[in-house]
């Protein structure tokens, strides 16, 4: 928007109003809405301007594009001028063109938030293995290029899908590091939905325990353990080990002050360890990564690709396991 910085507050606005009302432009923003999003559009649209209380997930998107906005009463609507406008763009190539783009995007999410880091190929490997139609890396480029302005969860830089955070502090090297000679994990196409849809895999597995320990222990509520669960799984996930995770504890205000608690904290997170899928891991839980070592002939090339033997490199220290 050229010399947008001249303009006063009310002008700017009307100039942001006029802009994303363009087809162009509000083609490419909803073209990145998945089914639940656009459902809720289209809920909110139909109330023609009327305020409407839903509150369902997926509204976060439309309001942050501008096309949903929140009354003095903190109910939800969508002007009319989007809602006319949206009628321009709303034709059946735009939504089977729009569902390839979030199908695609389900597949990239779950490949970054189970790897961390990855190259194309495994993400149009794992694509073409669930899908009937064939994903080229070209396509896989373009639809990145979509998606980067809006949903912005992982950049692609020097060959590399990545997620943004490892590359902001250069710890994509120590996970690299880590995944060496640890075949990735192949998520199934329930896994990626349920990745795309919840940001997060095996919620009780991964969530309950650390949830139920938070009740049993401390004075919170079922909303405020859920947050801080949701936070230290992801803190598991990139590498945390139990000491970083009872500090996080402490100033959240949860203390280990007690033999008990202690000890329900070691079982706890023992068993969260066990079941998390964790980027170090390349997509696996150290249960499943600790199986597939006890099968490992130690004599067998290394599964890294060095040329050694697995018991002279990545399985050194490790006996046959």
């Amino acid at each position: 928007m050229p010399g947008y910085s001249q303009l006063g507050k009310d002008q700017l606005a009307m100039a942001l109003a006029r802009y994303i009302l363009q087809p162009q432009i509000m083609k490419r923003y909803f073209s990145c809405a998945d089914d639940q999003e656009i459902k809720v559009y289209e809920q909110l649209a139909a109330q023609a301007g009327t305020p409407c209380s839903l509150t369902e997930k997926g509204s976060d998107y439309l309001y942050m594009g501008g096309y949903c906005m929140e009354t003095t009463g903190g109910q939800l609507m969508v002007p009319a001028a989007v809602a006319k406008a949206y009628e321009h763009i709303n034709t059946e190539k735009f939504h089977k063109r729009r569902r390839l783009v979030y199908r695609v995007w389900s597949y990239m999410n779950a490949a970054i938030y189970l790897y961390g880091i990855c190259r194309p190929e495994q993400i149009t490997a794992l694509y073409n293995l669930h899908e009937s139609d064939v994903l080229p890396e070209p396509e896989l480029h373009g639809i990145f290029r979509e998606l980067e302005p809006v949903r912005g969860r992982f950049i692609y830089q020097n060959g590399w899908f990545a997620d943004t955070s490892l590359v902001e502090s250069g710890a994509y090297r120590d996970v690299l590091c880590d995944q060496k000679g640890i075949r990735a994990f192949v998520p199934d196409r329930e896994m990626i939905r349920e990745i795309g849809e919840m940001g997060l895999c095996e919620p009780d597995r991964q969530l309950m325990p650390m949830i139920n320990f938070f009740l049993r222990n401390f004075q919170v509520g079922r909303e405020a353990a859920a947050k801080d669960a949701f936070e230290i799984h992801h803190m598991i996930r990139f590498g945390a080990d139990g000491l970083d995770v009872s500090n996080r504890m402490a100033e959240l205000g949860m203390i280990l002050d007690s033999d008990e608690k202690a000890s329900d904290f070691e079982q706890t997170m023992d068993r969260v360890w066990n079941d998390t899928r964790q980027i170090g891991l390349n997509g696996h839980t150290r249960a499943e990564v600790e199986a597939m070592e006890a099968q490992q002939d130690p004599d067998r090339p290394c599964p890294c690709g060095s040329g050694k033997r697995y018991r002279q490199c990545c399985g050194r220290g490790k006996g046959r396991g």
